[in-house]
């Protein structure tokens, strides 16, 4: 039996090292990848588009997700939140908005990971209204706000004292897991 290394070994040798921040690795390997035997997949990608926001690069994150398309690879969920998040990390949140935005107009829909990263970019930079446009839409859209989506919003708010959209927040967050409690027990 052959021990050569194909697409599934080295994804999980580029998620092992996005686990451990080591993108240059992981950047590395899939640059190594032998074409002929070992074709780079969606997940040889993710994996190190992930190392790379783990790691605080969100350029090259940004560069793979625009690569993807061009090794007939298809953009998903997983490509456009991990480069969202990375977008989050580096404190990008126009790239964060612009990335969200385009991943509403392609046929992948935006989820609550997506808006949850999208929201901690804006908190990053101090971008409270933006964080509460996007968590509204997020209750539109995704059906409900999760615990994530309220804290990022209102680290959001209190990074510029805005005490009463963090008490507004807070208060909102409260009536909809009493709602969600009296649904479950009414089931």
């Amino acid at each position: 039996a052959s021990l050569e290394p194909n697409a599934i070994s080295c994804s999980a040798a580029m998620s092992a090292c996005a686990k451990v921040t080591e993108w240059q690795r992981a950047l590395a390997l899939l640059a190594t990848m032998d074409w002929a035997t070992s074709k780079p997949d969606a997940f040889s990608y993710s994996a190190t588009m992930s190392a790379c926001e783990k790691g605080f690069v969100w350029q090259r994150a940004l560069a793979l997700f625009v690569a993807m398309p061009q090794a007939c690879l298809e953009l998903d969920a997983i490509s456009y939140n991990v480069v969202i998040s990375a977008f989050e990390k580096g404190s990008a949140w126009q790239g964060a908005l612009a990335l969200l935005s385009a991943m509403g107009q392609s046929a992948v829909e935006p989820d609550s990971n997506s808006y949850n990263a999208a929201v901690g970019a804006c908190k990053r930079d101090a971008q409270w209204q933006v964080a509460l446009e996007l968590l509204g839409t997020m209750e539109r859209v995704v059906l409900g706000l999760d615990a994530i989506g309220y804290m990022a919003a209102i680290g959001a708010c209190e990074s510029i004292a805005k005490r009463q959209k963090v008490v507004m927040l807070l208060s909102a967050m409260r009536r909809a897991t009493l709602q969600r409690h009296q649904q479950h027990h009414r089931n």
